[in-house]
This record gives structure tokens, sequence and C-alpha cells, in this order.
């Protein structure tokens, strides 16, 4: 499976813990990479629970939905073996992965470097409120011009959608 390296949008699909090679224990989550709008593709993120890497994997834990600071956490941690029926994990919700190819064993393969919250994706970076979209467009033009583009262009006209009775302040 060839992935391009970058940053890609990821919901979760199952997770669970196991024992590496060395037998230390590690958790493993798979996801559902969106490569393109209609190419999605299985690809697992694995972490460490060694002392290096510990904080990281936390930190990815955190970011994947899990509430260390919940009062059930350590009854949730162990349910986490039990995959995503626990629900210890945000299984559904849009993450951004970061994807790396490397050579293992002289093939390359994908692999998900960093696990981010989907505001990390540029595209999803800094969105606004609905307040401050009110803000930004107050006193544009910019309806009236959409409406007049789509009298110009009937065919785009025939796509649009009404507004779902919003009120909308421009």
């Amino acid at each position: 499976m060839k992935i391009e390296n970058g940053e890609y949008l990821g919901k979760i699909k199952n997770y669970g813990f196991k024992n590496t090679k060395n037998g230390d224990a590690m958790i493993v989550v798979l996801f559902d990479v969106e490569v393109a709008p209609d190419n999605i593709q299985q690809l697992d993120w694995s972490g460490s629970f060694k002392e290096k890497a510990k904080p990281i994997t936390l930190k990815a834990l955190a970011t994947m939905g899990f509430d260390f600071q919940a009062h059930d956490a350590q009854v949730k941690w162990i349910e986490m073996a039990t995959g995503s029926i626990s629900g210890a994990l945000d299984v559904g919700t849009p993450l951004s992965l970061t994807i790396e190819n490397e050579v293992y064993e002289g093939k390359l393969f994908p692999k998900i470097r960093w696990v981010n919250g989907a505001g990390s994706l540029g595209r999803f970076r800094n969105l606004f409120t609905r307040e401050e979209a009110v803000q930004a467009f107050a006193g544009s033009d910019i309806l009236e011009l959409g409406r007049s583009l789509m009298q110009q262009h009937p065919t785009a006209a025939a796509k649009k959608s009404e507004n779902g009775g919003f009120e909308v302040p421009f």
C-alpha cells in the first residue's frame, strides 16, 4: 500500500494492549485513514510504555480521548484491553495522523508517527466559532455575490441548498 508522507485524517477503529517481541507491554490502535476522498486505508499506531516513550504514548492516548482525570480512569485503562467496546478512546472522532514511510526488511511501509487533534491539520486550524463567523462576514456582500453567480450559472444554482432555517445576520 502506497501512502505519501504527510498529514491525514483518521478515525480510531479498534485498540488493545499486547506484548512487544521483547515482552514489554504496548498499546496498538487501528485507524481508518482517509488517504483520498474515496480511499480509506487501515493503519495501526503503537505506543510504548518504556520510560523514554511513555510521555509521548500517554499524550497521544489523551488526544485519542482517554480521560486520565476521570473518576473511573483506572477501570477504563484496564477495559481498554477489550478494545473499542470499552469506550475508553473516542472511536469515530477525526484525528490528524502524521504518516512517514520507513523501510523494514527491504520494503517501504507507511507508519503513523504522530497522533494529534484534527485541529492540528492546517485546513482545520483556527476554525471560526459561529460568533466569529458572524463578525467576520457582518456587512459582507458575499451572499449577494453568491446569488448573482447562481443566476449567471443555472447549473450551479440547481445544486444550492436552503440555509436550513438558521438566521443569517448579513
